[in-house]
This record gives structure tokens, C-alpha cells and sequence, in this order.
């Protein structure tokens, strides 16, 4: 009985079930490339970046994720505080910013995960929307209820 010899093209890889070792070949997953051939297998991209579709061929598919960019060492680094980055991309910087009074933490990617600045935090908002921002401190707060 002879063996038959499975290769999977660029953008798949190799997946083994049941008994007797059958194999097929998958379409490589978001977040991987598979560059295909004899015992194909998943190649995840670098810390921080993903793919935008599924069947990527090489690591050069792999893209910084959102909250991320591209810096000098050809590495994706996080957004600054304050900087949101929104979608998969090798942008050399994160351009948008947190809403005027607003800041957020590293690697943010959108607008409704800034927060109130002001010293020590002491800053609620009040808008009831998810990316809207109206910021008041607490003194003007306990004021409004006393």
C-alpha cells in the first residue's frame, strides 16, 4: 500500500484527524500565515500585530493591531497615552486623538475608551453616550446634590 504525500498550498496548512493520520488542508487563520508545502503548519504573527484576512502566505501579510503602530525598529509599538489608533494597519503613528479633556491609556484604539482627565481622576463624565464626553469634577458634583 503506498502513502499519499499531502501538500498544502501557500495560505493553508496542514491539519491531521481521525485514525490513520488522515490530513487536509485549512485555510490559515486571522492572526497567522502559513506559507504551505509538506507538514504545513500555522506561523503566528508578532506580538501585537494580526492579519486582515484569513489564507495569509507570509509574515510581510501581518499588520499592527489596532491600538498599535508601527515604530522605527520595524516592531509595532503601543498607541502613547492620549493617541487611539482604530484599525489594522502599519501607520507610523497613532494620529487621532482622546476627545479635548479626555486621555486614555497605551494602546487604546477608540474614542469610548478615553476617560475624564484631571488630577488624580477626580473627573466623572456625565454624557450618557458611549463616545461622548461632558467631564465635571467631583466639587461640582457634590454641589449639584447638596
Amino acid at each position: 500500500a503506498g502513502t499519499l504525500d499531502i501538500q498544502c498550498p501557500p495560505g493553508y496548512y496542514e491539519l491531521s484527524f481521525g485514525s490513520g493520520d488522515r490530513t487536509k488542508c485549512k485555510m490559515c487563520p486571522s492572526g497567522f500565515h502559513c506559507t504551505g508545502g509538506d507538514a504545513a503548519s500555522t506561523k503566528p504573527c508578532n506580538v501585537q500585530s494580526t492579519t486582515v484576512d484569513r489564507g495569509s502566505t507570509s509574515s510581510d501579510q501581518c499588520l499592527c493591531d489596532v491600538g498599535y503602530y508601527m515604530g522605527p525598529s520595524r516592531s509595532c509599538l503601543a498607541c502613547p497615552q492620549g493617541t487611539l489608533k482604530g484599525y489594522i494597519g502599519d501607520a507610523e503613528s497613532c494620529s487621532s486623538s482622546c476627545p479635548r479633556g479626555t486621555t486614555s491609556n497605551q494602546g487604546t484604539a477608540y474614542a469610548r475608551d478615553c476617560y475624564c482627565s484631571g488630577q488624580d481622576r477626580r473627573y466623572f463624565d456625565t454624557d450618557p453616550s458611549s463616545d461622548g464626553f461632558v467631564c465635571v469634577s467631583s466639587t461640582q458634583l457634590d454641589s449639584t446634590f447638596a
